[in-house]
């Protein structure tokens, strides 16, 4: 709106803030995502990651509402699409974060295809 005090991010745009870290250890990240959806689609997405040293990657994140359900009434099959959409954002934005040496050696483990590796996923419910 053009007032000072405001920030208008871009869609596409992502914002991090490192919460903790221990060197060579683990980092904590939280995450406001701000990647395009598709029309009609209206997402608000924040995500807690945790990167520890060995490679596992923990992302958290509450889910309030699905599309016209609230958390405590949706089903399976939108859970997993905000379960897949959640791991492609975080992928995606780790691999942005990564350094031009650490890029390349993702590349060179997954073929050239870092970005489509294989995760395990866990979803845990209460």
């Amino acid at each position: 709106d053009g007032s000072p005090d405001r920030l208008a991010l871009a869609a596409g745009l992502t914002e991090v803030s490192v919460l903790d870290y221990e060197e060579g250890s683990f980092l904590n990240l939280v995450a406001h995502v701000n990647y395009p959806e598709d029309d009609g689609i209206v997402q608000i997405e924040e995500l807690g990651l945790n990167v520890a040293a060995d490679g596992v990657v923990v992302v958290g994140a509450k889910i309030e509402a699905i599309m016209d359900r609230r958390a405590d009434r949706t089903s399976l099959d939108l859970l997993s699409r905000v379960l897949a959409d959640v791991y492609m954002d975080s992928a995606k934005m780790l691999h942005d974060l990564c350094s031009p040496l650490q890029a390349q050696i993702l590349d060179v483990v997954y073929a050239g295809d870092a970005l489509n590796r294989r995760p395990f996923l866990v979803l845990l419910a209460a």
